[in-house]
């Protein structure tokens, strides 16, 4: 796990910045999600944490996104993830109940890193571009569209900005 060298190497604050499938309607391609928790549906965080549904970024990171967010006035919404482990394994049923539940995205990998730097001690928070859409009948797919593209880079500029406002 490449989280778990950066922290053996020294490394105390970490930025996730990547891209979700929606599955909120009100959320259009290009919006920016800080997620403020993550649904344990995959392997990994079960090794780090008790058992629980949710793992949990770094509030203090969370709230120095926030703040530089605010700065720049981006749009953005705090939302809840579901990470699951396989890529196209959502079953219809599985999207219905997060979706119905107000869950905002679906990704592979929050959960696992949120579990591995609260079991290590560390900061780390994710931001996250909404590109393409899994509630829906049909997968809708946006990772290359232009506005996907501009809100990732928006996003690593907030990052880098509160990195270096952490440390």
């Amino acid at each position: 796990h490449l989280l778990e060298i950066l922290i053996a190497a020294g490394v105390g604050h970490f930025v996730v910045v990547g891209h979700a499938g929606g599955l909120q309607k009100d959320r259009a391609v290009g919006s920016l999600v800080l997620c403020d928790q993550a649904v344990r549906d995959e392997g990994v965080s079960h090794h780090y944490l008790a058992p629980e549904k949710y793992a949990h970024p770094s509030e203090s990171l969370t709230h120095r996104l926030q703040v530089q967010l605010d700065a720049t006035g981006m749009a953005y919404t705090l939302g809840t993830s579901w990470t699951i482990s396989s890529m196209y394994r959502e079953t219809k049923e599985e999207v219905r109940h997060y979706a119905e539940e107000g869950v905002a995205m679906v990704e592979m990998e929050l959960a696992s890193l949120f579990a591995v730097a609260t079991f290590r001690e560390v900061h780390l928070a994710a931001l996250l571009v909404i590109s393409d859409y899994v509630a829906f009948e049909e997968w809708d797919e946006h990772l290359h569209a232009q506005s996907t593209s501009e809100a990732l880079f928006a996003a690593m500029e907030v990052a880098q900005k509160a990195l270096l406002k952490s440390t």
